[in-house]
């Protein structure tokens, strides 16, 4: 974990239960942003080499899909919830208290 944290950039920093929702926030950046660029930048590069109004307007059925109302981008805690599939049988209790704190952030996250 101390390793995660290290290349998320919360080096430095004493981990308490105050600062583990920043020590969350850095380990999600680093690991859906900075550890994927390489495929970010493929895929911008890719978006780059087509003209995408061009496209839209020869297939006009790919504009839902390019440019979605937000009804139909939303998503509750409970279908996230639904997706997170783990045997806790084989997983340690650290493992366990893990998953299941970050249930409980998923269900917070959608009241707050």
């Amino acid at each position: 974990m101390q390793l995660l944290l290290t290349q998320a950039g919360f080096a430095n920093k004493f981990l308490t239960m105050d600062s583990k929702a920043r020590a969350v926030q850095h380990i999600l950046l680093h690991q859906v942003f900075k550890t994927r660029r390489d495929e970010i930048d493929a895929i911008r590069l890719g978006m780059d080499s087509i003209n995408l109004t061009e496209f839209l307007s020869i297939s006009g059925c790919c504009i839902p899909l390019v440019f979605p109302l937000s009804s139909d981008m939303a998503y509750t805690a409970e279908d996230v919830l639904k997706l997170i599939r783990v045997d806790e049988a084989i997983l340690s209790v650290r493992q366990v208290e893990a998953i299941e704190f970050f249930k409980k952030y998923i269900k917070e996250l959608e009241c707050g």
